[in-house]
């Protein structure tokens, strides 16, 4: 998605997960997640609905949001990955 796609929508939200692809066949391991966006049609930084909008700075996480969850679920049933830790 770029900068075009926002202009539409008045707000973006994101939720990128970074993970580890193991040798031998075992699941995905979750390294890490951001939570990025954007309002004002892609003008202004905003990483959740929830926070003041600032200078760029995602938000780091060690775990996926529920919503994260089901879209992976509903798109890539088979799809599996384990928390890190």
């Amino acid at each position: 998605m770029t900068n075009q796609c926002l202009r539409i929508h008045e707000e973006g939200y994101f939720e990128t997960a970074v993970v580890a692809v193991p040798v031998g066949g075992a699941p995905d391991e979750l390294v890490q997640v951001l939570r990025w966006g954007w309002i004002m049609h892609g003008m202004i930084y905003k990483p959740t609905p929830n926070v003041t909008p600032a200078a760029y700075n995602p938000i780091e996480a060690t775990t996926v949001s529920e919503t994260f969850r089901q879209i992976v679920n509903d798109n890539y049933p088979d799809y599996q990955f384990v928390e890190a830790g």
